[in-house]
C-alpha cells in the first residue's frame, strides 16, 4: 500500500484536497498541521484544527463518499495520498485471491474424512477460517505432549511424524520417521478429537506450506 502512495509537501496556505470530491484518496498527514474547511454558499468555514499524525477520509474512501470538508496546510506539511482507483483495484486483488483460497481449501476439506460430510454451507464457512502457513526444513509444526490447536492440510512439500528414541550403543537420541506427508493428506485431527496432548512431532521437510 505505501509503495502505491503519492507523498508531496504543501506550504503554509496552499490547498491539499477540495471539498465534495467524488475522487477524493485516502490522506495520511505525516508532518504539520491542516484545516478542515466546511463549503458555504458564500465562503468556506473552518470546521477543525488538526495536527499530524492524522488519517483523513478513511470512511469516505470505504463507503466510496465525497469527501464533505476542503482540506488546507496551515503549516508545511507532509502527506501521503492513496488514490480510490488503487485502493479498488487493491481491494478487488485481494477478493480475488481470497475466492481462489476458498475454493482450494473446499476441495481439501472434501478429503478428510472427518469433515466430508459436512454441508456445501458449513463447508464453505470453515474454509473461509483457514490459514496458511510456511515452515522451513526442519522446522516442527508441532511436539510432542503440545496441546492441540489446529488439525493440517499439507498443501506443498512434506511433513514428517518423528519420535525421539535413545540409541542403545551411543546412548543418545535418535530420530525416527515414522511416516511421510503429503500435499493433500492431513494430520493432527486426531488430538483434537480426542482432546489430548499430541502423541508425535511432525516437522517439515523442505519448505512446507
Amino acid at each position: 500500500m505505501i509503495k502505491q502512495m503519492q507523498k508531496t509537501v504543501y506550504q503554509p496556505g496552499e490547498r491539499i484536497q477540495e471539498a465534495q470530491d467524488n475522487a477524493c484518496p485516502l490522506y495520511i498527514v505525516m508532518t504539520g498541521s491542516i484545516q478542515l474547511l466546511s463549503p458555504g454558499l458564500l465562503m468556506e468555514t473552518v470546521a477543525e484544527e488538526k495536527s499530524a499524525p492524522q488519517l483523513l477520509f478513511s470512511e469516505e474512501m470505504l463507503e466510496d463518499k465525497p469527501n464533505p470538508f476542503a482540506v488546507k496546510a496551515l503549516t508545511a506539511t507532509k502527506v501521503f495520498a492513496y488514490s480510490r482507483e488503487d485502493f479498488v483495484r487493491s481491494v478487488k486483488h485481494e477478493q480475488i485471491k481470497r475466492t481462489r483460497d476458498v475454493a482450494t481449501n473446499m476441495a481439501l476439506i472434501k478429503i478428510v474424512p472427518v469433515l466430508s460430510k459436512l454441508t456445501e454451507v458449513q463447508a464453505r464457512r470453515l474454509a473461509r477460517t483457514f490459514g496458511e502457513e510456511t515452515f522451513e526444513d526442519g522446522e516442527a509444526i508441532f511436539k510432542e505432549f503440545d496441546e492441540p490447536d489446529n488439525f493440517y492440510l499439507v498443501k506443498k512439500g512434506e511433513a514428517a511424524v518423528v519420535k525421539y528414541k535413545k540409541d542403545p550403543t551411543t546412548k543418545e537420541m535418535e530420530e525416527v520417521v515414522f511416516r511421510i506427508y503429503q500435499p493433500g493428506e492431513y494430520f493432527g485431527e486426531i488430538s483434537i478429537l480426542r482432546d489430548q496432548t499430541r502423541t508425535a512431532t511432525v516437522k517439515a521437510r523442505g519448505i512446507c506450506t
